[in-house]
């Protein structure tokens, strides 16, 4: 249980290079993904309702170790008839309090069963909290994306004007066709609608990432991060060993653990349980008093408790099962996101290294060649969409990095910033 306390607190911090501040309201201009998570968890219905299922749980087992009750009887027996038995002349008071004895240590194993419940609540609390921490990380990690595909959009309108009043000079020196001004105008508008389209999906981003922990139809909240941060992974084998402490694999766990105990509870099901008394009889006729003690025994149990214990074992091999299942899906999902992890890696840095920079130079020296006359402007507007493009697809590969370590350090319980 100490390792999902140690990998909430890491997950609650994981940030691709977002910076720290401090807020003690919801209301803010300013927010980093530290505070989006702090604020979420903090106002989630959701992890509300299993606060109350482990307080519940919690109360259960306090009374599964409390026992048996006794009971007390009090019998009155020979008034009411006829003769000598007219009224309470012959009437026989007993006073007896009996007390049933659960051996074989039931009423310990019946709290542990109890115990077991609770951790089982506890865990699918802590499942569903980090659960909340990954969505609200993506969607955080969406509003940056869409922050930075507006911010390059609204450079390539600047970078388009330049280019325009370039193309202009040119066609009113005569080196250059007219159609070359409407040409450069038409990709300047062009241009101008996809950031207002990209400025619209940034604000529906924000007002997804605000609803988290408050609803709100603006998006008004600022983020501040940077998506060009990239983290050297450990090697697959190191990672995948920690998936011990996913909470799924500690919930299974602690099925297990519970379901073997049911099985010692059934087992101590075939010594019965016997009930003691004792008390008082009193009897009119005579005035006299005496004591009464009994004992009581149940027969005939040994077929009940076979079926009892067959059903545990059962139970055991079922939940066993079912835990190796999970895992193996566990390990599956993990293999494919490690994959697309190191996919991503490579191509985040082949575009920054290779295409990026390959496609600056290009844009850079088209701009000397059409200032020079040497090509034409069909070629410096190509040039200015390959430069574009790449910068699209480096921040669409940042993005795509950032959701599959998130989903990984969700899978193994910690973040892979700490690596």
């Amino acid at each position: 249980m100490k390792n999902i306390f140690i990998l909430l607190f890491l997950c609650a911090y994981i940030s691709p290079g977002y910076a720290k501040q401090d807020t003690e309201t919801h209301e803010m201009a300013d927010i980093s993904l530290q505070q989006a998570i702090e604020l979420t968890l903090q106002y989630s219905p959701l992890l509300k309702e299993y606060n109350y299922n482990i307080e519940i749980a919690r109360i259960n087992e306090k009374q599964a170790g409390i026992g048996v009750r006794p009971e007390l009887d009090i019998e009155v027996e020979n008034f009411g008839g006829n003769k000598h038995l007219k009224a309470f002349n012959s009437a026989e008071t007993t006073l007896q309090l009996n007390q049933q004895l659960l051996l074989g240590n039931k009423t310990a194993l019946r709290q542990q069963v109890s115990s077991y419940r609770t951790k089982i609540e506890e865990t699918a609390y802590l499942a569903q909290r980090l659960s909340v921490i990954q969505e609200v990380t993506q969607n955080y990690i969406e509003a940056l994306y869409m922050a930075e595909k507006a911010a390059i959009a609204k450079e390539q309108i600047s970078n388009s004007m330049a280019i325009k009043a370039m193309i202009e000079k040119r066609v009113n020196s005569g080196k250059d066709s007219p159609l070359a001004i409407a040409k450069a105008a038409i990709d300047n508008s062009r241009a101008l609608l996809e950031y207002q389209n990209l400025e619209n999906r940034l604000k529906y981003s924000k007002t997804k990432l605000q609803n988290c922990w408050q609803p709100s139809p603006d998006g008004m909240i600022a983020i501040n991060g940077d998506l060009d941060v990239i983290t050297e992974i450990l090697s697959q084998n190191i990672l995948l060993a920690k998936l011990e402490n996913n909470p799924e694999m500690i919930n299974w766990a602690s099925e297990v653990q519970m379901q073997i105990i049911r099985g010692n509870l059934a087992n101590a099901q075939a010594l019965p349980d016997i009930t003691i008394s004792g008390g008082l009889k009193h009897i009119n006729e005579s005035d006299s008093t005496a004591f009464i003690v009994g004992l009581s025994i149940p027969l005939n149990s040994s077929k009940y408790n076979k079926n009892l214990q067959k059903e545990a074992q059962t139970n055991i091999s079922k939940v066993q099962t079912q835990k190796e299942a999970a895992y193996n899906w566990l390990v599956n999902e993990f293999n494919r996101s490690y994959m697309e992890l190191e996919n991503a890696i490579d191509r985040v840095k082949t575009i920054k290294e290779t295409i990026l920079s390959d496609s600056e130079k290009l844009f850079n020296a088209s701009i000397t060649s059409y200032e020079n006359g040497k090509t034409s402007y069909l070629d410096l507007l190509d040039s200015q969409k390959i430069l574009f493009s790449a910068k699209d697809d480096y921040i669409d590969a940042l993005a795509e990095y950032h959701i599959i370590k998130t989903k990984i350090e969700c899978l193994i319980g910690e973040s892979l910033n700490n690596n």
